[in-house]
């Protein structure tokens, strides 16, 4: 499988040379990925292999096609797997299907039975049949812990459990236990945390903000918050990140998990303005602490 270069320098697949070049800087230097500002020189050496090639539109035509191809053949394999295995269920179901009993219609000697079979009268529920298993009330404990009710973490993928018994996979204040993200979803929140939102609803921010694209991750990237509003942020950063991913960004006033709607060049700049959606929040300090409003 050839490396996903676009994915390492978190561009999209049509994105310029221009942009490349920039993320490249970007991860070089403010994320110090080059092996003189501690960087692995591993990871350094396929970020340079991956701007010498999306640079190059000889090289990056041939690595384009490798790649077209190589999706191509793994698109048909899982369609493959997919059959078989839709095949061997059918297999396994067929053996399990109860033959059929042909209708003795006929006697041995070719005359029609008008003998009818007699019929067993069905049995009495309340004596012969055991009563059907009935689920189990809900569990009190359960139902007073206010459990987040998704399988998992949005952002980190940790698998949230139900158990009371595993509490500890929770903290007191509704976030992640993994990566401390915040669990509320955004349209679960109620109407006090909307009024919040809403007091600073378009104003015009240059907040530090602490942004993180995977998890694990060694160190947050630094970015500034530019615009807030009901439905998500918008904020400067270093380098591109991918539209439809997950981020977690912590801000002084809030924390949230955030999806990634548009990346585009700050004009004027090496950085990128990135528009994010809200998809889970919490608020943690009052408007004012942070935020001024604009006249």
């Amino acid at each position: 499988m050839p490396p996903d270069y676009y994915q390492l320098l978190h561009v999209m697949p049509d994105a310029p040379a221009p942009v490349i070049k920039a993320s490249y800087r970007a991860m070089m230097q403010k994320l110090r990925h080059h092996p003189d500002l501690g960087g692995d020189p591993a990871q350094a050496q396929l970020l340079n292999e991956a701007v010498d090639v999306l640079c190059n539109p000889a090289k990056r035509a041939r690595y384009d096609s490798d790649l077209k191809a190589f999706s191509l053949r793994a698109e048909q394999s899982a369609k493959q797997a997919a059959a078989r295995e839709r095949d061997e269920n059918a297999a396994r179901q067929a053996q399990k299907a109860p033959p059929r009993t042909s209708d003795s219609s006929a006697s041995a000697g070719g005359r029609p039975n008008t003998h009818k079979p007699h019929k067993a009268p069905p049995p009495e529920p309340d004596k012969q049949d055991p009563e059907p298993e009935q689920e189990s009330a809900p569990d009190p404990v359960v139902a007073q812990t206010n459990l987040p009710t998704r399988p998992h973490c949005l952002f980190c993928k940790a698998t949230f459990s139900t158990n009371p018994r595993a509490l500890q996979r929770y903290s007191s204040d509704d976030q992640c236990a993994q990566c401390t993200a915040p669990t509320a979803l955004i349209e679960q929140l109620g109407s006090s945390t909307t009024e919040e939102l809403r007091r600073i609803y378009r104003h015009e921010h240059d907040a530090a903000l602490r942004l993180w694209t995977q998890w694990p991750m060694e160190s947050h990237s630094e970015a500034r918050l530019q615009d807030l509003s009901l439905a998500g942020c918008a904020i400067e950063c270093g380098n591109a990140l991918s539209p439809n991913t997950m981020v977690l960004i912590d801000t002084d006033a809030l924390k949230a998990i955030c999806e990634v709607r548009y990346c585009k060049p700050a004009t004027g700049s090496t950085t990128f303005s990135i528009g994010l959606a809200f998809k889970t929040l919490k608020i943690k300090a009052r408007p004012g602490s942070m935020f001024s409003a604009v006249a």
